[in-house]
């Protein structure tokens, strides 16, 4: 039987992308910088040191400041 996850008891969510750099909602750890390996770390971070669970990974399609379409993956975490 595969793990079953429950999000009913979720009460903080946090955006983590490719595109968006920013500090650890807790501490001064910061999120999003360096590609994506830094994507890779500060989902991570948020598992390892704050007790988060992952809840989705994923695609998104934007347009920069010029119109010009771009792509970024994104990652939800929560507890």
């Amino acid at each position: 039987m595969a793990n079953q996850t429950s999000y009913g008891n979720v009460k903080h969510v946090v955006y983590i992308s490719t595109d968006i750099s920013d500090l650890c909602n807790h501490c001064n750890y910061n999120i999003g910088s360096d590609g994506y390996r830094g994507f890779q770390n500060s989902i991570n971070h948020y598992i390892n040191d704050h007790g988060y669970q992952l809840l989705h990974v994923g695609s998104e399609t934007g347009t920069d400041s010029n119109g010009n379409p771009f792509n970024s993956t994104v990652a939800v975490v929560g507890k």
